[in-house]
């Protein structure tokens, strides 16, 4: 989240109809609150887990700025079966899910590259909106709880 600190306020700064929801909890936390304090263009929030879907569908798009390796990132799914257009970084295991500029936009972790993804975004409707798209077809397609299921039925078979 320390990368969201060095590019959102120019964002929202650029662009007045900007809108960042930040969710969670967690080490930063505090740090946010302060970095953003007094902008009434930013809120925090929290949400069940069971919530996760509904919750990303009222936004157009999701930031996943992780500087650590993580595997499969379940924020990063969940948001793109809400039909988010998507940024992340190129960590871990956001390379096995997005396929930059076919269903989200892949970024290095730095800030400079997240402002420029993020801008493209805001600037360009029909990329988010293709984006956006894809995303959801690739989550219907390959990480569907249906698919996740039924790929380990199939090894937990072989072994009993």
């Amino acid at each position: 989240c320390r990368l969201l600190i060095d590019v959102m306020p120019k964002i929202l700064c650029e662009h007045p109809e900007v809108e960042l929801t930040i969710a969670g909890s967690g080490s930063l936390e505090a740090e946010l609150h302060k970095a953003f304090v007094g902008n009434d263009r930013v809120s925090f929030t929290r949400y069940d887990a069971d919530e996760s879907i509904a919750f990303h569908g009222q936004f157009d798009i999701a930031l996943v700025p992780t500087i650590g390796s993580e595997g499969t990132s379940l924020s990063l799914l969940e948001a793109m079966a809400a039909g988010c257009a998507v940024v992340a970084t190129d960590v871990g295991g956001m390379s096995n899910i997005v396929l930059s500029g076919h269903n989200g936009l892949l970024v290095r972790p730095e800030a400079d590259d997240l402002y420029r993804a993020v801008s493209a975004l805001v600037d360009d409707a029909s990329l988010r909106e293709r984006l956006a798209r894809n995303a959801r077809q690739t989550v219907e397609d390959s990480f569907s709880r249906e698919r996740w299921a039924d790929s380990w039925t199939g090894i937990l078979k072989e072994f009993v």
